[in-house]
């Protein structure tokens, strides 16, 4: 899992990734995102039932953090039974992130408004 001191350079990382197309094209982000915004609308959507009378903000960190965790464990099924180095944990965890569509979004607004270059 990704520590809260790592989530700067991950954020930037990803920033920099999205600065060419050829390393979005490489990475197979444009499969990511948009599989991204089908799981988080498709977890909302069941849970909006299951959690009727909760507040949609916390709906929000509920769908968040399950689609986190499924992004993750799709990561971690991809490598199989094979030892992955430390470089390769990062740009699969990379890849769990940019999976999650308000950690997608956030990175975009901060990369808009040069707060992450």
């Amino acid at each position: 899992m990704i520590s809260f001191n790592d989530l700067k350079i991950y954020a930037t990382s990803i920033s920099n990734d999205l600065n060419s197309k050829q390393t979005i094209k490489e990475r197979g982000w444009f499969k990511h995102i948009p599989l991204g915004f089908l799981a988080y609308g498709l977890t909302y959507f069941v849970l909006s039932f299951t959690f009727d009378g909760v507040p949609i903000f916390i709906q929000q960190l509920i769908t968040t953090f399950l689609v986190y965790v499924g992004c993750i464990l799709f990561e971690w099924a991809q490598q199989g039974s094979r030892f992955i180095d430390e470089l390769e944990r990062f740009e699969s965890n990379k890849d769990a992130i940019v999976g999650v569509p308000p950690f997608i979004i956030l990175i975009l607004i901060l990369k808009i408004t040069r707060i992450i270059k």
